[in-house]
């Protein structure tokens, strides 16, 4: 998990924000392997993907 993650997951944890899962970043020669982490609101209406530099909302 890159900071950016770290730091973002344990802000939206904060927030009263449910890790879903991870996902494995696909791609050439990723070495460590990179992946998104999936959150959702607890009304479970939108969903957020913490990538390794970005964030990426979408309604569930």
């Amino acid at each position: 998990m890159s900071p950016y993650q770290e730091q973002k997951v344990a802000e939206l944890k904060r927030l009263g924000w449910s890790e879903v899962g991870k996902r494995h970043l696909p791609g050439p020669g990723r070495t460590p392997a990179k992946h998104v982490y999936e959150l959702s609101c607890l009304q479970g209406k939108l969903q957020v993907f913490v990538y390794p530099a970005e964030l990426f909302y979408q309604t569930a």
